[in-house]
């Protein structure tokens, strides 16, 4: 895991105004059920999650907050403690209720897919003896490339979504409770629009000839859980995959078992160039960090739509 660097300095604790939060999509949901609440995120927008410094302007920022509200990401996990010992802000977790899945999630449904592809050909025995051993290197590959912990990127999915704005909701009437009928109306209108998300969502993915994708990182996870769709990812641990990994992504685009290539101006590496040159996918900039994520969950799904249905 990448390591991230602090630069603290001596913080002056302030009354306490702000929320903090450490992405844009959880500022989001924050603004949606309490909009006269001051947010300060954590990671800027041209930052990546995973590798960014923490500026003495942003911890005098934090130090103002009344609370922050975690959800469990990696950078959470190095600075917060830090962050503890030098301001006076209290700490919620609002990422209970939800189930976690594995990295290895990526590659759990490849023996599926192979298998219903023997099937498709098993009249054709060179064929189907070829793709065998193409199951082996496959199966090969999945006991090699799985993280080492949960997908972080809970927020992905419209059921989560559900869970963390409930809970945003429950610790705000907690900490402003003479505004506590007015968090709930407004709670009610965003679970409201996850509902009419999810049905969109379901309309736009649930006949796609294609239900593969593949992302320059590995934010999708829970998106593809949901909508019965497929993550494929060239990254791992953090670091791009080798030639003969991104080889085998080549192959399942030129195999059509993956319809789209999705990155977005962080994670836009050499190796999306490779991908997309060598394969001919329609490279889409979906971006999981964005502060509207039910806007851009929804762009995904129509892009999906527009390139996965043929």
């Amino acid at each position: 895991m990448k390591k991230i660097a602090f630069t603290f300095f001596s913080c002056v604790f302030l009354n306490a105004q702000n929320i903090g939060v450490s992405i844009k999509p959880i500022e989001y949901l924050v603004n949606k059920i309490a909009p006269n609440v001051n947010t300060v995120v954590l990671v800027d927008d041209n930052s990546n999650p995973h590798n960014f410094e923490l500026k003495a302007k942003k911890i005098l920022e934090l130090d103002k907050s009344k609370a922050f509200f975690a959800i469990g990401v990696e950078a959470e996990d190095v600075w917060l403690s830090k962050l503890k010992e030098n301001t006076k802000i209290k700490v919620i977790r609002i990422d209970d209720g939800i189930k976690k899945i594995s990295y290895a999630h990526l590659h759990e449904h490849e023996h599926d897919a192979h298998h219903e592809h023997e099937h498709e050909h098993e009249h054709e025995h060179d064929a189907h003896h070829e793709h065998e051993h193409e199951h082996d290197a496959h199966h090969e590959h999945e006991h090699h490339h799985h993280h080492s912990g949960a997908d972080v990127h809970i927020w992905t999915s419209t059921e989560n979504l559900k869970i963390l704005s409930n809970n945003i909701a429950k610790n705000l009437k907690l900490l402003y409770p003479e505004n506590a009928a007015q968090i709930d109306k407004n709670l009610q209108a965003l679970l409201k629009d996850l509902e009419d998300l999810k049905t969109k969502i379901n309309e736009q993915t649930k006949d796609l000839k294609t239900k593969a994708f593949i992302s320059s990182h590995p934010a999708w996870g829970y998106f593809a859980k949901e909508f019965n769709l497929k993550e494929y990812s060239l990254e791992f641990e953090g670091k791009e995959l080798k030639i003969k990994e991104l080889k085998k992504m080549i192959d399942l685009a030129k195999e059509n078992k993956a319809c789209l290539l999705i990155s977005s101006a962080l994670f836009n590496t050499k190796s999306v160039n490779l991908v997309k040159e060598q394969s001919n996918l329609k490279l889409a900039n979906i971006n999981a960090l964005t502060y509207n994520i039910l806007d851009e969950m929804l762009n995904f799904a129509k892009t999906l739509h527009n390139n996965c249905s043929n």
